[in-house]
């Protein structure tokens, strides 16, 4: 009964049988999938023309323009957002989440740790994968991974 009151998935007696086991796990990693499934849903979900996003903190909620962010790097499970006027905002989200959030936009992943506004990009370095400087002077290694996806982005015009 107690089982019931925690919302439990399954419920196994000991001795645990393995296929008992095996199928309470199946059952775990199907509710997990969608549950994934709902909070990606609930990210894009008629988000990608809105103009602006929502930045929870610590001490509220930001609203800002995606066109001011000048790129958002990763702090282990928090995302700090580097604005054009040069603030930044800690957010206790990570990169992945505003990864799916900023797909159809202007923000690209470019490596592992960084998502970048391709408007505020003024240099292409060759190499690798190749680095970018951005427009406040910092300058970002490119995932070889990412190179061609940035080229792709950065030249359609041409």
């Amino acid at each position: 009964m107690d089982a019931l009151k925690a919302n439990a998935l399954d419920y196994l007696l000991k001795p645990v049988n393995n296929e008992e086991l095996k199928k309470a796990i199946s059952k775990l990693e199907q509710k997990l999938v969608q549950k994934e499934k709902l909070r990606k849903a609930d990210l894009i979900e008629n988000r990608p023309h809105l103009s602006r996003i929502a930045l929870p903190t610590a001490e509220g909620i930001h609203l800002v323009k995606k066109d001011d962010i000048l790129k958002v790097e990763a702090m282990s499970n928090y995302s700090i957002f580097f604005l054009n006027n040069l603030s930044k905002i800690i957010v206790s989200r990570t990169l992945k989440e505003f990864e799916i959030l900023f797909e159809h936009t202007q923000l690209l992943r470019v490596n592992r740790s960084v998502i970048v506004n391709l408007d505020y990009i003024v240099k292409y370095k060759k190499g690798e994968g190749g680095t970018i400087e951005m427009m406040d002077g910092s300058e970002i290694e490119v995932s070889p991974s990412k190179k061609k996806q940035l080229m792709d982005r950065l030249f359609t015009a041409f």
